[in-house]
């Protein structure tokens, strides 16, 4: 008995009652416990199928499944062979389970036990559960006796320091809160055994599950013995879970648990296997993409065919151009007769089949030319871009060891100490005429080098990629029934040639009948030009990178209804594809990395889509969700995407190092190879794939992990902006916060709180970036992709500001807040009417303002009230109003701040 004095706070008197219901061990108890939490915590990102709310919801639902009297005989032998307890050996493969779905080697798992037993108490009647955070650091590499070891040893250390209550060990833990979630713990695990043999006379006892219509924690997984055998339920959060997915992962879980029995002691637990029957099937079935295709013969063999089939059709049609440049017509015949004669001249200038040759040509129809005829020569050639620096070109050319160039000296830059033959077309008019028209028919096969491509490096020099012509002809036969090409369609060519998916818009339409319309760089880059050649040419397809669709855009293209739009080489927002959908026939979102040629994944884009994906592999194309250790992922799990089958490329050139490292042998297919991409994508339910960002695109800020490229895709869908890109950064020391850069639709700059409320309509607060900052433009490669490097340092002039006309605090909490405020932002001096987050606010600096607060006025205030009252105005009132009411705790008083917030 405590009686409580008058005047004594109930908050203190409280506090004291449970320090007495701890005992004298309670200290000890939560030194285990703080020791065992140290450092930086994990937050648990399940993969969820619906965007986190905001704020914490509680809608519940539940799924489950049994498992025989067999299977449960065989987990307790297993368990008891290693020297643990079922449970423990149950909660070991729950935390193995839940780290291959979270790609994480550190977990906190809740338990709930029955505090009864601890107490002495055995006879006490009522809900007596201790909740203890049980920590799992082993990672999936190591054997699973690992784990159920750790877990064996978390339990039984749990029991020896049970005086200590989970709410006074959050009181002790800094801990960064999320309103979309509860602190520290995510998930949660019971273990119960289901009285036997009761009965009342006659009456038998049932037990069965009460439907769940609330769930506390995202995720809880129930565990129950029964006398059939072991009963496994995953309640979960409603808002966050479709129950297709629980039914996916209870059937994931239970596979886990059985493999165990045929998996080795010393078998790793990340090659357990995890995945049932149904997702197996659905996995196989996405990557059932055979398909025929000519493998055997060069790319420049189907173009022969298709002219001798159709010698009179159009083929090439380059445009009068903005620069002054005259248009110009080309039909299959003269193509590929063109090009005959220049094969041979390449062949009497020293070219032999293996070489490479370099191609620096303006945007004629003498590109095309040029190519075929360093094909028909038996080379593969290296693509130079005319506008691109000297100091690169230079050094393509050293790196490829390039034959000779094939250019035209009105763009040849002149690069001196090559050491390279230059063949300048336009000065070989005379020789090119002496030459017959034939072919040299070198028999140049599939497995020979069509081009090498030179992309960026992480080193800073750019690296070559060797494309052979089997994997560019799986390409356009794959391309030509998926989007799909015919003899009827005219295609605007707007890509550099040294841009990987020229290779597609250049030669799809050739080899089926089509006709390719060659607009020049100057062209390529203004809007309005590219309007009017789409109307002037009666243009069907068309493929750009969405900085190209935003420029059409922005030129007053009103639409074509006959254009089939491809976007590709970066993300397309679900703005932008709204805008396309709408003016277009249809839309098609194409994904694939140089190294496994051009394209690997595609998908029509719905009209008025909500969400935008990569799709599905092409034809002869596989795709794989792999953790880090290489094994696949579940359905909806994060992983790296890797790539096999036909479009894979041979590697780097010169670069044996580099190429080991991204390209793997494949378990599939004996003698191939994977590639992979580094990029972060997870399967969804209906068989596409999900992008998220490169893989060096993913930040842990605060604990939270976080894709920069998702928060991206939600600031582009925001009114008012045309581009974004996100970067953490670090500008003073100890700060690191998040930057949003963004691009205005229109004249005037968007408002930072519309664009937070934007981003908080879609992401939980730790994703929603703390500085904004305006760019005319964002800048790019001169493949037109973002360049993250170069993005500026926030600076006074450069970011975005939604301060109004200061208004002065009036009343002294007014000016303690706006005091502390402006210590906390780093402000020179704070308005009454300035909103918390608009000014860089985020949940740490929130943190550090409520502790202050809690400091200057005998009130708690919680952090649900400063992001309801975000002003210095809106929180003084709150707290004026909490002081008049005497309702609130003292300073010193962590429980009511805890009960709160939780």
């Amino acid at each position: 008995s405590l009686p409580a004095p008058p005047g004594l706070q109930f908050s203190a008197y409280a506090r004291d009652l449970q320090h007495r219901l701890e005992g004298p061990s309670g200290a000890a108890a939560k030194a285990h416990w703080l020791d065992s939490l140290a450092g930086e915590l994990p937050v648990l990102d399940l993969p969820t199928d619906r965007p986190r709310p905001a704020f914490k919801t509680y809608t519940g639902g539940q799924r489950g499944i049994e498992l025989d009297a067999a299977a449960l005989a065989a987990i307790k032998e297993y368990a008891g062979e290693r020297g643990a307890t079922p449970f423990a050996l149950l909660l070991a493969a729950y935390a193995v389970w839940l780290k291959r779905l979270c790609s994480t080697d550190d977990v906190v798992i809740g338990v709930a036990m029955a505090g009864q037993p601890a107490a002495g108490s055995r006879d006490l009647v009522g809900h007596c559960v201790s909740l203890y955070p049980l920590r799992s650091r082993a990672s999936p590499s190591e054997p699973f006796g690992r784990h159920a070891a750790e877990m064996q040893s978390a339990l039984l250390d749990s029991l020896d320091h049970a005086d200590c209550t989970y709410g006074s060990l959050l009181a002790e833990l800094a801990l960064p809160r999320d309103p979309g979630r509860l602190p520290l713990l995510s998930t949660l695990v019971t273990y119960e055994t289901e009285t036997q043999g009761l009965g009342f006379g006659d009456l038998a006892l049932q037990v069965e599950a009460a439907p769940k219509g609330y769930c506390n924690f995202d995720l809880e997984l129930y565990l129950t013995e029964t006398a059939a055998g072991l009963r496994v339920e995953f309640h979960y959060n409603a808002d966050l879970f479709e129950s297709t997915t629980i039914d996916r992962w209870l059937e994931n879980y239970a596979t886990l648990l059985d493999s165990l029995q045929r998996a080795g002691a010393t078998a790793p637990a990340a090659t357990l296997d995890m995945f049932g029957a149904r997702e197996r099937a659905l996995l196989q079935a996405w990557n059932a993409t055979a398909a025929p295709f000519p493998r055997e013969i060069g790319v420049h063999d189907l173009v022969t065919r298709q002219a001798a089939r159709t010698p009179d059709a159009v083929a090439v049609v380059t445009p009068a151009s903005a620069e002054g440049g005259d248009s110009a017509t080309l039909r299959y015949a003269e193509v590929e007769t063109r090009a005959c004669r220049l094969a041979q001249l390449l062949l009497q200038r020293g070219v032999a089949v293996g070489d490479r040759v370099a191609l620096c040509m303006p945007r004629t129809a003498e590109l095309l030319v040029a190519i075929l005829a360093i094909w028909k020569a038996g080379a593969c050639y290296v693509p130079l871009d005319p506008d691109y620096p000297r100091a690169r070109l230079a050094h393509t050319l050293a790196d490829s060891s390039a034959r000779l160039v094939v250019t035209d000296s009105s763009v040849w830059p002149g690069v001196h100490d090559a050491g390279v033959e230059v063949c300048a077309l336009d000065r070989e008019a005379a020789a090119l005429a002496a030459l017959e028209p034939r072919d040299p028919q070198l028999g140049v096969g599939g497995e020979a080098l069509a081009y090498v491509l030179y992309t960026s490096g992480s080193t800073g020099k750019p690296k070559g990629v060797q494309v052979p012509h089997r994997a560019v002809s799986n390409l356009l036969a794959a391309l030509t029934r998926v989007p799909g090409l015919d003899a009827s369609d005219c295609w605007l060519a707007v890509a550099t040639v040294a841009f990987d998916v020229s290779v597609a818009e250049l030669w799809l339409p050739l080899v089926v009948g089509a006709q390719v319309v060659l607009a020049s760089s100057v062209d390529a880059q203004d809007g309005t030009r590219l309007s009017h050649l789409l109307d002037a040419h009666g243009v069907t397809v068309m493929q750009a990178t969405p900085a190209t669709w935003r420029l059409l855009l922005e030129g007053g293209w009103a639409g074509r209804d006959a254009l089939r739009i491809v976007s590709a080489g970066e993300a397309l927002s679900v703005e932008l594809a709204r805008e396309l959908t709408a003016r277009s026939r249809e839309v098609w979102n194409l994904y694939g990395p140089t190294e496994t040629t051009v394209y690997s994944t595609g998908t029509a884009v719905p009209r008025a889509p909500d969400r935008i994906t990569i799709g599905r592999p092409i034809a002869n194309t596989r795709a794989h969700v792999l953790d880090a250790q290489g094994i696949p992922v579940p359905i909806g799990a994060v992983g790296e995407l890797v790539l096999a089958g036909e479009g894979v490329t041979l590697g780097y050139l010169g670069r044996d190092d580099l190429t080991a490292e991204r390209f793997v042998p494949d378990p599939d297919a004996t003698g191939q190879r994977r590639y992979r991409t580094g990029d972060l994508v997870r399967w969804r339910a209906d068989g596409e794939l999900e992008f998220l960002g490169r893989g060096d695109q993913q930040v842990k800020l605060r604990g939270f992990r976080i894709e920069l490229g998702e928060i991206e895709s939600v600031l582009v869908q925001q009114p008012g902006v045309r581009a974004a890109a996100v970067a953490r950064r670090e500008d003073v020391p100890g700060d690191q916060r998040l930057v949003a850069y963004v691009v205005a639709e229109g004249s005037s700059e968007p408002a930072v709180a519309a664009l937070r409320q934007g981003l908080r309509d879609h992401l939980p607060e730790y994703m929603v970036p703390a500085t904004y900052v305006v760019l005319d433009a964002l800048p790019l490669t001169p493949n037109r992709k973002l360049d993250r490097a170069a993005l500026p340092a926030p600076d006074g002039e450069a970011a975005l500001s939604s301060r109004h006309e200061q208004v002065p605090p009036r009343t002294d909490t007014e000016r303690a807040l706006a005091e502390i405020w402006a210590d906390v932002l780093g402000h020179a001096a704070v308005g009454t009417n300035e909103n918390f987050f608009d000014l860089g606010g985020y949940s740490l600096l929130a943190a550090r303002v409520l502790s202050r607060c809690r400091v200057r006025f005998p009130v708690a205030v919680s952090l649900r009230q400063l992001f309801m009252a975000p002003t210095v105005a809106q929180l003084a009132a709150v707290i004026d109003a909490m002081r008049s009411q005497d309702a609130t705790a003292s300073d010193d008083a962590p429980d009511a701040r805890f009960e709160i917030e939780l």
